[in-house]
């Protein structure tokens, strides 16, 4: 009220504002006036204060609703979900760096934790990745009980998007080194890396449907993942990954069949 008398404002009303939803706002109105708001302004006010009212309800409600689906499907997903994109068994396909991080002995650590501690044990590991993910241009697109797989988009420059997933896979695990340091409760991280096809998916049965991404490429990355505890490696990446990043120094670590996989699939392993 002061910074409002000194910028000159004589009279003030203040309207409180309740949505279908519960939630409670207000409107608040000021006159420079000298005889502040006459009783013809209040009038105007009152009649078209529901109005105002209902267009600030949409305007609300469309910003709750972007941000609700954008942090729960993620920033690809809830666009086309709000443009209407929800239509079961439609495909879209990009190529993208492919990320797969995986807590070790998630189920171990968690055994004897309550729910609540072991949500925020996850939720300590969740802060170590996805920063790391989103600080290179990453998407995280599904949290997968620990796992968190993640895409860097590939456009015109394929080794551009894997560089930026394996400096990635470096700060993630970086982050969980640091936190160590303080932490009660330790964990470490496997992380997978792969380059290929993603393919965003509508599935479900009915009026429950899931936006969710499919492919042989995003089924490699989570199997390498697998494979980070069994090799006793932090980072694994596929042939396609090496290719791509021919100027670092990956380590060999032969060829394997993956469940799920034809063949044997090369593995490497960073430095």
């Amino acid at each position: 009220m002061p910074e409002l008398k000194q910028a000159g404002l004589t009279d003030y009303i203040c309207a409180p504002t309740l949505m279908a939803n519960g939630m409670q706002n207000i409107f608040s109105f000021a006159t420079q006036a000298e005889a502040g708001f006459s009783d013809v302004d209040v009038a105007l006010l009152r009649a078209t204060f529901p109005a105002i009212e209902a267009c600030q309800e949409i305007l609300v409600m469309h910003r709750i609703l972007k941000e609700v689906t954008r942090m729960y499907v993620g920033e690809e997903p809830h666009e086309r979900i709000l443009a209407g994109d929800v239509h079961r068994g439609e495909v879209t396909r990009l190529r993208s760096a492919i990320l797969f991080a995986d807590m070790r002995e998630f189920t171990l650590l968690t055994s004897d934790l309550s729910a609540e501690s072991a949500t925020a044990l996850l939720n300590e590991y969740y802060d170590c990745v996805v920063p790391a993910v989103e600080n290179n241009g990453g998407e995280v697109l599904k949290f997968i009980g620990d796992g968190v797989l993640a895409i860097f988009r590939a456009g015109q420059e394929d080794a551009k998007a894997c560089a930026k997933a394996l400096c990635a896979a470096r700060q993630g695990r970086l982050a969980v080194a640091d936190r160590r340091k303080s932490a009660e409760i330790q964990f470490d991280v496997g992380v997978a890396l792969h380059f290929g096809e993603v393919a965003y998916g509508n599935i479900g049965s009915g009026a429950r449907l899931d936006y969710t991404v499919i492919g042989r490429d995003v089924n490699l990355a989570s199997r390498l993942a697998d494979m980070c505890g069994t090799l006793g490696k932090a980072i694994l990446v596929s042939e396609e990954i090496r290719q791509h990043l021919s100027d670092e120094a990956f380590e060999n670590c032969g060829s394997y069949e993956l469940k799920g996989l034809a063949g044997k699939i090369p593995v490497f392993s960073e430095g």
